[in-house]
């Protein structure tokens, strides 16, 4: 085990949270051991961002699921006065048009609540590849280390050392949908070590077609390559009700009837369809964004790679979230 993290287990057992158990009559409560409880706030972008220290100065981070590394923006390192490091083998970013990072960056002063993380090694992002509102990008190479609670209808992220617990993770509610994780291939890390690799996919059906999702808070909007589409559905070329969403050259909208997430139904889901050619990907057929998960209260127990959801609200019953029918780019 890291050493890093034994500090927050550590710490954790300071603060301990007690879990209400689930459906099982006779389940023993259970102890959850928070590391961090930070405010959350979104983005113009609308992706989930919360204040970390750094450099000396609490700087806005965007929390993101479907992003390997922790970093920081390239425009963050020269407003921290940062030194950059050349990469011998540069990272490659995974997802539609996915980039080089060539640079990495030591930073004093980092920390994930109670628990400091001395000169932490932060890659760069080139220009332009996070919302411009933020310093940086909060990745699974960290929060796969522990859980990662979502409370979207407080606003709330909390970050807890890894639980034995099951189901009793769900300390919030009584009822709940339990959706198993397939974690991608590994990777080579910064230090030249190979890696699982940590996206989160889930499984769903849209339309009742079987649908392989990766869940990204770090993207805006539910997307898939037209591609994948025209291969996912079946479509030998474009559908009449396939439309080009205004403004743009390549992103199309489909009046999809319904994506479910194990007993959760959304109605009407508002799906970008971007035609970026490429191959289609027998792993992953959509990314599922913020305009779906921003609906749900979110825990993601990387050790047990199970993934659970309840309504943001508090309702302790997984009843469908239906979402209004849109039209064009709304």
């Amino acid at each position: 085990m890291a050493r890093w993290l034994q500090g927050l287990i550590v710490v954790g057992f300071l603060v301990g949270v007690q879990a209400q158990p689930s459906h099982a009559a006779d389940a023993k409560p259970c102890l959850l051991h928070p590391i961090a409880r930070l405010d959350m706030h979104f983005s113009k972008a609308a992706i989930p961002v919360i204040s970390l220290p750094l450099a000396g100065q609490a700087h806005p981070f965007a929390i993101d699921t479907g992003g390997e590394f922790t970093a920081v923006t390239s425009e963050g390192v020269a407003r921290m006065g940062l030194a950059l490091r050349t990469l011998p083998n540069p990272q490659i970013v995974k997802g539609f048009g996915g980039y080089p990072i060539r640079s990495s960056t030591y930073a004093p002063g980092f920390a994930l609540g109670q628990v400091p993380l001395p000169n932490y090694l932060f890659m760069v992002l080139p220009d332009g590849r996070a919302p411009d509102d933020v310093d940086g990008l909060l990745g699974a190479d960290l929060m796969s280390r522990l859980d990662a609670d979502f409370d979207f209808g407080h606003m709330k992220f909390n970050l807890l050392a890894p639980s034995e617990c099951g189901d009793g993770v769900v300390y919030w509610a009584n009822a709940y949908i339990a959706l198993p994780i397939q974690f991608d291939d590994s990777y080579i890390d910064p230090k030249g070590e190979r890696l699982e690799g940590h996206h989160i996919h889930i499984d769903g059906k849209l339309d009742g077609k079987n649908v392989k999702l990766l869940v990204d808070t770090g993207a805006t909007h539910s997307t898939m390559t037209l591609n994948q589409a025209r291969f996912l559905m079946g479509w030998l070329g474009s559908p009449a009700e396939l439309q080009k969403r205004p403004n743009s050259d390549d992103t199309y909208s489909f009046p999809f009837k319904s994506l479910t997430l194990g007993g959760i139904t959304i109605s009407n889901p508002d799906i970008d369809i971007v035609d970026v050619g490429g191959t289609v990907d027998e792993d992953e057929d959509m990314l599922l964004g913020m305009n779906v998960l921003s609906r749900f209260h979110m825990y993601v127990a990387y050790n047990q790679k199970k993934l659970y959801l309840t309504p943001k609200d508090g309702d302790p019953a997984p009843q469908a979230a239906s979402a209004p029918q849109k039209s064009g780019g709304q």
